[in-house]
């Protein structure tokens, strides 16, 4: 098959065409047109009001993507591609089949560039569902998408395990393994980078211990989920708080490994309203399914 490079010029009509094509694809398949659209290059924002019932699915299957940035596509083009198309379509097509929470991060511009660009925490009802819901026209349309926007081959997704008290480069844990609802409560997201002077090694062992002490400590506090991905030179944990002020409280107090690590980014999630921003996470916050549909 012939191939060929697109002139950068042409590339924001390239991605019309292209969101036009899946959707295409997606009515084609009997995709429904509320399905379809957000596979377009079309806005669809999340509204600030939109709110889940119960979580009643017990531990969620977990997903923990971490995406780097095409080396072709601008800072700006990149930012419109997330809000515009990639975050509500998540919702939008996935919803009906068993996600059950979906926190996406922007790290700040300025961050190291081993740091991906994007963070995010896919979460379903059990494992089955993640499957089912991937082999679906609109899952794998989904899926596709993220190639236009993120390297193949430096970013990376995995399946959170449970935390046995040593941390594994880029494998994600579920330190306390409670049936959380991400939807609810208070969410933050913290990211370090590795000191220099710090060996991957030691990094690693440092970050162990630092999880092992601040499950030790959650689990007698108001720490409701937690969740860390750690590679050769950053972590990330994501924490979700029955309170808000709970949450303002631990962020006020030393996590640990501060002499191996320094932060890139400390923040609150906010409601996912159509925007999002360098050095920002967003809970994009949507009505679920009933289990056992």
């Amino acid at each position: 098959m012939m191939t060929f490079s697109v002139p950068a010029t042409y590339r924001p009509l390239k991605r019309a065409l292209l969101g036009l094509a899946l959707a295409s694809i997606a009515a084609g398949c009997g995709v429904s047109p509320s399905i379809a659209a957000p596979l377009s290059a079309t806005r669809q924002p999340q509204a600030s009001a939109a709110k889940s019932g119960t979580l009643k699915t017990g531990v969620p299957l977990i997903r923990f993507f971490r995406g780097f940035r095409k080396a072709d596509l601008s800072p700006g083009q990149y930012i419109a591609d997330l809000q515009n198309r990639f975050i509500p379509a998540a919702p939008a097509t996935h919803a009906k089949n068993g996600l059950v929470a979906y926190l996406p991060a922007v790290p700040p511009a300025a961050k190291p560039a081993f740091i991906p660009d994007e963070l995010a925490l896919i979460m379903y009802e059990n494992d089955a569902v993640y499957q089912a819901a991937r082999s679906t026209p609109e899952g794998k349309a989904y899926s596709d998408l993220h190639w236009d926007v993120f390297d193949k081959e430096r970013s990376k997704s995995g399946s959170a395990a449970p935390f046995t008290g040593t941390i594994q480069a880029d494998q994600p844990y579920d330190v306390l393994g409670r049936p959380t609802d991400w939807q609810s409560g208070t969410a933050t997201l913290f990211v370090g980078a590795r000191n220099a002077d710090v060996t991957p090694d030691a990094f690693l062992a440092a970050i162990s211990a630092r999880v092992a002490r601040t499950k030790a400590h959650g689990e007698k506090a108001d720490l409701a989920g937690y969740l860390v991905v750690a590679a050769a030179d950053y972590v990330a944990e994501y924490k979700n708080w029955t309170s808000a002020r709970a949450a303002a409280r631990a962020r006020t107090q030393p996590g640990g490994a501060s002499d191996v690590l320094g932060a890139v980014m400390d923040e609150q999630a906010s409601v996912f309203a159509g925007k999002i921003s360098w050095g920002q996470v967003v809970n994009a916050r949507f009505a679920r399914r009933e289990p056992n549909n």
